[in-house]
Parts: structure tokens; sequence; C-alpha cells
């Protein structure tokens, strides 16, 4: 008969079966009915501890899924009667059940606990108060889970209870949904919660803002959920339109902006009846940012449109129809599309009539709004008339006139103004012949004569009833905003264009002594510009701009420090003739409070520096502290210019690297100092070191622009002795810890030089003994100072005798240095190492540990096969243990299993009291065991079972019960036995365990000199293995540690094959995640030709070791395991229990 489980066998097999397993499934279901659910939660609990991406797992859940809406919707259908009450009660069920395993321990249990009670709330229309909250509750504390693929499948399912309640019910999911959406760090949950929130009016800001998320799946995905959840564009502001549009259309990822662009067409454009005009006039064309991108987006996207020239529509056009058009006729003008721009061009003539017609439309409305949208649609007609063929000469001739008249009659904005000059200067035949036209346009501006100024007083005094001051202003001013705008299309020299000499005669320079604040700061911005285009001009005014900075308007002050580092750029330093005034002037900005001010002498003082112009150490200095300090941290144009431009800056040259090096100290203290009092605005004193010690490394230049040998590749050196010399003088004891942190950070070796290397070996030697022995510094001072003691002073080259004497200084201090660390000098006969040493070849590393220290353990095994006990010996010995070791003794099914747990018990505790004192009895030995099942010794005198000083540990495979123990941090020991796979090849059997070693170790395991042997392959194979399972037992953390993160290399592989039980494979390192384990010991060893045995541990070499009498002298110090027999064993246990 079908049971469920066969249904969800063959369901995991295929999808391609789901639906006739479904059809299946809910015949048993009705013919069973209640009675089928407990076989159903068995099939379920099932998929819960498999990880995510197993392809069996995710079909068993897409079969769940398909099932549950297959009964559903049977339920909204025809059905049976009891259809409904089976498919609540079985979602009832596996609710019940599923709420137990919320708080799992297993991450994956959790997830898929998550993931199975969303798909269940999916088909249920309502839920019973009870249930409802206890989910809620479950749910709201997983989406706090640490495990980002729990968070994200408890987003999804506390999505489901969205609706479901009353007010406050949804407020607190709603809000929960909220503060997921904005804090959560991982995006995938950001994306759960964006695609699944309920869009309404409190989430919709919310869901706007992901527009702008750092990662650019949610940003695509947010105008995925824009375009399908809102109805309709009107329920968004203009502003949040346009921005929307804007950031989309704008982002650097294309698949947002396919993503804004499908919104754009495919839900707004439509919703406008596909009338782009429509579309625009619910933008804000003349004040938004995204009307003329989301108009150029449209087009692109149906590249058929087309746009006959309309008489009528041109005569009567509105802000929308003349941005329209206009963007058009740009997009035809970008692509080539010589024929439809040409139809969409109006005709020169007309074009000027239009020019004329609007203009004169403007200048007579009275209305704010409407001479608003009317200077809207004349540059528009401006911006289009750049994009005429002028080859008509007539209608050349009709535009050059209406240009000059709009000019001179009409009052026009700056930026009609420089439309209109430009296209003055292209209609014009040349320069000369631009500025003639100018004048003119400024001579019927304001009737002066140019070439008399006695002249042009008479004049003004003959027109002073005609003309009032404030008209004079009015009209000065309009003259200098058209000479602003020519200054800003001419590239000529003006030596070369006396014309221009007149105008600045009679306009520029007179207007510098107006009483109207804003003439003098048109008439400065013109200057500035006639500066621009004549070093000799710039270097006679440099004094007015002087003058100008100093004056306490803020706009002239702005205005005057643009033009000195503009000249500066463009003619460079030599144009003071005090090159220190102008770091004095960046100086004494940069400590000012005015926000734009600060900003625009950061800015300008990068730009000087990246060109070289600058390279004072006084400027970098404040540059980078002002990077760090808080007074910037809301001052976004500042830190962004910042942020591009040191880490450039330094990366760029060697030159610029060395200057920073000389003021990292420096900045250092300033900003320590300033982090004392403001901890909560600025990132702290240890990564803003770290972030300059990264920029001062010359590994990470780019490109070196001098030679190689010229490059100083000790600049870290002297930044070792800066740092050390300001450590000797700081008297907090936190401020030396951060130097001595950031010591080790540095990139230092021989390459630095004699005299550096014993400069900074003297100072390590002083600061150590200056240092009381109790000082938080020491740690990482002392880590330094063995980093320099383990230099190889024999492969420093002398080039004199200076540098000899130096040298032989330098070996004097690194042998103190040593001395006083405890680091063993070399043996005479060359064989004993320093601390420790690397010795690398092609393809292994390994690490020579220091052997001076040798930690007293026990290392006892016992051949299990050999022992045969009687009933009453066992359960004689199981009484001796306690009562939750003897339930699990007994629990074993085969007789050998149960043996090996009883001598595994009764070895630990033999070996734990032989290092205990004498009067330590049996029954005073409390072995307990950690949250990962490690036994451990629990002592009254100790805090935790996480420190401890004595430890043991036990491995038992094959024929042998092995037992380590001793002072250590951590220990661990594992056995393995040889033997030969039965029904399968090696290869397949290696296959099994594939994943557990790395690339790395599989290479050592097959890769044999002495020829492919399987027996060597199996005895590698096993000594990797019992290794791996040493050093995870050693952490005590169970099956939460991956064995292919730990990589073991080892040296004596050959000769440990080779000898067996005569030999002791200790020169063996292990790497975590890539990371050096220093601190673990290893040996691997032999009990007998077949049981390779691993020990691992980190010594503790300040615990004493109290050796009981009862016990060889040399038990625990030979490195071999013990073979014990039956005999010893029960000779001590007999010998603990003496009263």
């Amino acid at each position: 008969m079908t049971s469920v489980a066969h249904i969800f066998q063959d369901a995991v097999r295929s999808s391609s079966n789901h639906r006739k397993n479904t059809v299946a499934l809910r015949k048993l279901h009705l013919r069973k009915g209640r009675s089928l659910e407990q076989e159903f939660c068995q099939c379920v609990l099932h998929i819960l501890p498999i990880k995510k991406g197993n392809p069996e797992a995710e079909r068993a859940i897409k079969f769940l899924t398909a099932y549950l809406d297959a009964i559903t919707a049977e339920v909204n259908g025809e059905a049976p009667q009891n259809a409904k009450e089976l498919a609540d009660s079985l979602i009832c069920t596996l609710l019940s059940m599923l709420l137990k395993g919320f708080k799992a321990k297993d991450k994956v249990v959790r997830y898929r606990v998550c993931q199975i009670v969303g798909i269940l709330l999916n088909p249920m229309d309502e839920l019973d108060d009870d249930t409802f909250h206890i989910v809620r509750n479950q749910l709201l504390e997983r989406t706090r889970d640490k495990e980002a693929t729990v968070r994200v499948q408890a987003a999804i399912a506390l999505s489901r209870l969205q609706e479901g309640g009353d007010e406050d019910e949804d407020k607190l999911i709603r809000e929960c949904s909220i503060n997921m959406l904005q804090y959560d760090t991982s995006a995938d949950v950001r994306k759960a919660v964006l695609w699944n929130i309920e869009v309404n009016s409190a989430t919709l800001p919310y869901i706007l803002q992901r527009v702008r998320d750092v990662d650019a799946q949610v940003r695509k995905l947010a105008f995925s959920k824009v375009g399908a959840d809102v109805e309709k564009m009107t329920f968004l502001t203009v502003d949040e339109r346009d921005s929307l549009l804007h950031n989309g259309l704008s982002d650097r990822d294309t698949n947002v902006q396919k993503s804004c662009l499908k919104m754009l067409c495919e839900r707004w454009v439509p919703e406008c009846n596909d009338d782009l005009i429509n579309f625009l006039r619910r933008m804000d064309v003349i004040n938004g940012h995204a009307a003329e991108s989301a108009a150029k987006a449209y087009l692109l996207a149906n590249p058929s449109i087309s746009i006959p020239y309309d008489e009528e529509t041109w005569n009567n056009l509105d802000v929308e129809e003349a941005f329209f058009l206009r963007t058009a006729i740009g997009f035809f003008a970008e692509n080539k599309m010589e024929e439809e721009l040409e139809a969409a061009l109006p005709p020169l003539v007309h074009h000027s009539e239009l020019l004329q017609r609007y203009g004169l439309l403007m200048a007579q409305s009275e209305d704010a709004q409407e001479r608003m949208a009317l200077s809207f649609i004349l540059k528009q007609l401006l911006l289009t008339a750049e994009m005429q063929d002028f080859t008509d000469e007539m209608g050349r001739r009709e535009i050059l006139v209406s240009l000059r008249d709009m000019l001179s009659s009409i009052d026009l904005s700056k930026d009609n103004i420089l439309i209109v000059v430009s296209i003055l200067k292209t209609l014009s035949l040349n320069e000369s012949d631009f500025t003639r036209i100018i004048i003119e346009v400024l001579y019927t501006i304001y009737d002066v004569d140019m070439t008399d100024p006695q002249s042009a007083q008479e004049a003004d005094a003959s027109q002073a009833g005609d003309m009032d001051e404030v008209e004079k202003s009015v009209l000065l001013l309009k003259c200098l905003d058209i000479i602003s705008c020519v200054l800003e299309c001419t590239e000529e020299d003006l030596r070369d264009n006396a014309s221009m000499n007149g105008i600045l005669d009679s306009f520029i320079l007179p207007s510098l002594k107006s009483d109207h604040p804003i003439i003098q700061q048109t008439g400065l911005q013109c200057l500035s510009l006639a500066c621009l285009l004549d070093k000799s001009l710039a270097q006679a005014h440099l004094p007015l701009f002087m003058s100008a900075f100093n004056d306490s308007r803020q706009e002239l002050s702005v205005l005057a420090l643009k033009v000195f580092f503009d000249l500066t750029i463009l003619f460079g330093t030599d144009l003071l003739s005090d090159q220190g005034l102008l770091t004095e002037l960046i100086s004494e900005t940069l400590q000012c409070d005015d926000q734009e001010l600060l900003t625009l002498a950061v800015e300008g003082a990068a730009k000087l520096m990246m060109l070289r112009y600058l390279t004072d150490q006084t400027v970098l200095q404040q540059l980078v502290v002002l990077y760090f300090h808080p007074h910037t941290k809301s001052m976004n144009r500042l830190r962004q210019c910042l942020s591009y431009f040191l880490p450039v800056f330094a990366h760029a040259s060697h030159a610029n690297q060395a200057l920073l090096q000389t003021v990292v100290v420096s900045c250092l203290q300033i900003l320590i100092q300033e982090y004392a009092v403001s901890k909560d605005a600025m990132i702290q004193p240890t990564q803003i070191g770290q972030q300059l010690v990264d920029w001062t490394d010359v590994r990470k230049i780019v490109q070196f622009e001098q030679n190689e040998e010229t490059v100083d590749e000790g600049l870290h050196g002297d930044m070792a002795i800066d740092l050390l010399q300001a450590a000797v003088q700081e008297d907090d004891p936190g401020t030396q810890k951060i130097y001595c942190q950031l010591l080790n950070r540095l990139h230092i070796g021989i390459f630095v030089g004699i005299r550096q290397l014993c400069q900074i070996a003297e100072l390590v030697c002083s600061f150590l003994e200056a240092l009381p022995k109790n000082s938080p510094v020491l740690i990482g001072l002392r880590k330094f100072a063995r980093f320099i003691a383990d230099m190889d002073e024999d492969k420093l080259e002398h080039h004199d005798e200076e540098d000899f004497l130096e040298k032989q200084k330098l070996i004097i201090l690194l042998g103190e240095l040593r001395v006083g660390l405890g680091v063993p000098q070399e043996a005479e006969d060359g064989s004993g190492s320093r601390g420790y040493s690397i010795v690398a070849s092609t393809f292994e590393i390994f690490l020579q540990v220091d052997q001076t220290f040798t930690m007293t353990v026990r290392r006892w095994a016992f051949n299990v096969t050999k022992w045969q006990p009687t009933d009453k010996e066992i359960s004689s010995l199981c009484a001796l243990l306690p009562s939750a070791e003897r339930e699990r003794i007994q629990r074993f099914r085969f007789p050998i299993d149960s043996h090996r747990a009883l001598i595994g018990q009764l070895l630990s505790r033999v070996a734990v009291l032989s290092f205990l004192p004498e009067g330590v009895r049996w029954n005073d030995v409390d072995i307990r065991r950690t949250e990962y099942q490690k036994p451990y010794l629990h002592r009254k005198d100790q805090a935790s079972p996480q420190t401890p000083d004595l430890l043991f540990n036990i491995s038992h495979h094959g024929d042998y019960v092995v037992v380590a123990a001793g002072y250590a941090v951590h220990l661990g020991v594992d056995v393995s036995r040889v033997e030969k796979p039965d029904n399968e090849s090696i290869e397949e059997y290696f296959t099994i365990f594939k994943s557990y070693f790395t690339h790395r170790e599989w290479e050592y395991i097959n890769d044999l000199t002495s020829g492919n042997r399987d027996e060597e392959r199996l005895h590698r194979f096993c000594q990797q293995w019992c290794l791996k399972e040493s050093y995870v037992k050693a952490l005590g953390i169970g099956l939460g540690l991956e064995l292919e993160r730990i990589e073991f290399r080892l040296s004596n592989s050959k000769r440990l094959f080779d000898e067996r039980v005569q030999a002791v494979d200790d020169d063996i390192v292990v790497l975590q995640d890539g990371k050096l384990q220093k601190e673990f010991k290893f040996e691997l060893s032999y009990i007998d030709s077949l049981h390779p045995v691993a020990l691992c541990y980190v010594a503790n070499e300040t615990a004493a070791v109290p050796d009981r009498q009862s016990l060889s002298a040399t038990d625990g110090t030979s490195r071999f395991f013990k073979v014990m027999v039956w005999s010893e064993i029960e000779a001590l246990i007999r010998h603990a229990q003496k009263p």
C-alpha cells in the first residue's frame, strides 16, 4: 500500500511527478483522514536538518507547497464536506510541531522551520488568537536571529500575518518590517521584506528609500515593487516621482536602470494614455531633475516615434510641449537621426519669429508664474536654436537680429543670456566679430562713451533727469551678466583682443567701486574670468582678490578663494611673488568655521596637492585630521572629496607617501585627544591608524614615478621610529597601546636598513625596560619586539665602516631583545632555532616549533579486543561510574562498543588521578560534560569548565582506546585504524570524504613520490583524519567547525610511514580559514602498524604538575603512547579506591 513516505520519496526524485503525487496524496488523505497527520509530520521532520540548496530538500519543499495550494484551492471550489476540516487540521498539526523548532540550536533547523511556517501561513485565511500570538512572537524573535538566512524566511513568514489582526497587531508587524527594511545588514533580508511588505501610506516612504540602497539587487527590486504594487503614479507626490526616476535612470547598475525604465514605459506612460506629453504634465519639468532623462529613455525605448514639424503647435507652446520638443530634437541630434531631426526642426525664419514672439510675451507679462513659464519656454527655444543648421543665410541673419534685440531689450535670466551669447558666438565670423556684436549690445543697453571717460561722465550728467541711480545699477548689472557670459565663452587671450580692454575699463573696473554689493560681486567675478585669459592681468589684480578674501562678506571670500585656486592651477605657483602666501591662506581657511568656505578650501588644497603645486606638511595634516574629525561628520561634500583624495594621493607616488608619513603621528595625537571627548561621533583611533598605515604602504603604490632604486622601501621603518618615540614620550597607557598595536601593522624587514633597524631595536629595548610588568602596552610591544628579534641579522649588508659599526651594535641589541623575551639563541651546531622559523618549499610550508618546553602528558592506550571480561566484572566496573555514564554505556547494542566506552571512562579517571595530589580518591573525581558533550574535570575551585588547567580526552577506534591527560589550554586526541574498504575502490571510498579535506590535503594524500601505493594513501588519509579530529576535539566545539576549513601540512610523512611505531612527527602546522594557528602543537605517531594516533594541545607552561608516587617518573614525558594491560589498570583503580 502506498504511504506518505513513499509519496514524498517519489516527489523528491523529480519535480515532474509532483502533480501525480499531489493527487495520490490527496486521495490517501481523504481516505485516512486525521490518522495521516502523524506520518505527514514525520516526513516534514526529515527536511528540517537539511541545508539550504540541497536539491532533494528543495523539491520536498516545493512538493509541500504544491500540496497545500492544491487542498486549499479544492476547499475553495468543489470538495468533499470534510475537506476544509482536514486541511485546517493538517496545517494546525504541522504548525504545533514546528513551533518547537523556532529556538533550535541548529541554524539549519531554524531556517527550515521559518520557511515551512511561511508556507503553512500562506493558504490560511485565519488563525485563532492564541496560535496567531504564538506564531507572531516567535517570528518576531527570529527576525533578530544572527543568521541572515533565518531572518529572510522569518520576514517572509511574518509578512503573511500582515492585515491579519487589529490595528495594534498590524502596527507591531509593520514596525518590525520597516526596521528590517532600514537597518538589516543583509541585502537578502532587505529584499525579502521589500517584496513582501504591504504597500500603504505608512510603508510607502520607506519603500521609496530603497531606491538608494547600497545593494543593486535591492534597488532593482524597489522599482519593481513600486511598478507592481503602486496602482497609480498619482499616489506619489511630484517630488517622489522625480526622485524615483532621477535615481533609477542615473543608477550605475544597468539592471536597475532597466527596472526603472520598465516601470516608466509599462506602467506610468500607459497610465497617461501612452502620451509622453501627458506624462510630462505630471512631472515638474521646470525645477525637477528627471523629466529630460525620462523623456530620452522613453524615446530610446520607442525609436519609431516621429515628431513632424507642426506650425500650429509651435505657435501655441506650453511648458511641457516646449520641453518635449526640445528634448526630442536633442535626442535626434545626439543619435545622428538626421531625417527625424530635419523633420522636427522649425525653419530658421519661423524660429526667429518664435523667439521674438515668446520673448515679447515674457516681457509684457506681469504675473510671476506666467513669466517663469514663458522664460522656460524661451529657454527651450534657445536650446533648440543651438541645434539648427545655419547654412540658410537669410535665416541666419534673422536669428542674429532676433538674438541681438532680445539681449538688449528683454530682461533675460542668466541661463538664457549664456545660451544667447553662445549662439551669437556660433553665428559670428571670428572672435573680433563676436566682440563687436557684444559691444554694440552693451552700448545699446548702457549708453556710455567707451573710449572717453570724460564724455561718459558728461553723458551721465545729461541723463540724470531721465535715469535714476537704481535704473542705472540694474542696467549695469545686466551688462555685467552679459560680460560674464561672454568671458565664459571666449578662449582668446585678452592681449590679442583690444576691444575687450575697453569693456574692462568701461564696465568691469568701475563696477568694483559701486556702492551696491551685488554689482561689486558680479564685477569681481567678471574680473576673475578676465584674469583667467591674461596672466599679467591676474598678477596685477592679485592684491584686489586678497582684499576681497579678507572682506567680511562670505560671498566675496568664497569667490576670491575660488580665484586663487583657479589661477594657481592655470598659471602655476610662480604667479605669486611670495609662494608661502597661498599656503598660509589655505592653512588659515582650513581652520575656519564656515562650512562652505572650509569645503572649498579642502577641494582646492586637494587639487593643488595632486598637481604637486602644494607640498606643505601642515596643510596635509589638516586635511587628514578634517577627514576623521567629528566636526566634519555632517559635511558630506567635504568627506566625499577627502575619501577620494587621500587614498589616491597616497598611492599615486612614493613622494606623496613619504610626505604623508611625516604627519601620521601628529595626526594621531590630535585625533586621539578629540576621541576622548567625542567617542560617539568618530571611529576609533586604532582604525584611523590602520588606515594611515595602509595609505603609506609602499607595496600599494599604483605606479612608481621614480626609478625603483630611489624608492625608500623603509618608509614604515621611519614610521616605526616615530611611533616608538611618541609612545615613550606619552604618559597615557591607552595611547601607548594604540601606538604599539600599529607597530605590528607595519611592513618592516631587512630592507629597512641597518641604521633604522638599529634605532628601532634601541627604542624597543628601552621602552620594554621602562614599562611596568602589568602594563597593557606589553602585549603589543612584545609582539613587535619578537618580530624584530626574529630577523636574521646575517642578511644585512654594510657598505662602509659606519654601517659595519651600526651592524655590530644591532647584533648586540637583537641579542638583548632575545634574552629579554626568552627567545633561545641559535645552537653552536646550527641545529637550534630562535622561537620558530618558516621553512618554505614549492608545495609546503612547515613551522619548526621550539621544543625546549615539553609538556607532561599521560599518553595511554589499551587493546580492547584482547580484553574478555565476564558480565559480573562488567557490572562491578560500571558500578564505579556515575549513573549517567552507566546509562550511556548500557545503550550500546554491541559488546565491543560498550567495552570501549567503559574502558574510556575508567582510563580517563585513572589518568586524571595521576595528576592530582595523593589524598584525592576515586569518588572525589567529578567528570562532567560540556554542551558539546566533551568530558571535563569539574573542580570546586574552578569558575568555568571553559578555562580548565587539567584536561583529558578520549578516543577509540579499531582495537584501541586511547586517553591523553595533562595541564593545557586545549587538549585533544584521536586514534584510527587503517583498513581497506570492503566493497568499493579506494577512489570511491575517498569520494565520500571529498568535501572534508582541502585541495592541498588531497594532493598530499594522493601524490606519492615513491609510487601510487594504495596502502600508503590509506595511511596518509587516516593520519589527516586523526589530526583533524584531534584539533576539533581540542577546541571542544563538536560539529561547530566544518572540517574543510582546517588544513594540515606535514613534513615527515614518509619517515613516519616507513618507521611506524619508532617515529613521532611533530613538524606539523594547521591553518584554519587560511590563517596559521601557531599556538597549537601536534604529535602524530603509531600505536602499532595499523593504528595512527594524533595528539593536539596548547601547552599551559605555568601550571604546576604534582606527580603521584605510584606512577613512573617518565610516564608523562614519553612521546609514545604506552600500551596498558588490564592488570595495570586494575591495580591503579584499586589504589585510587583505598581510604
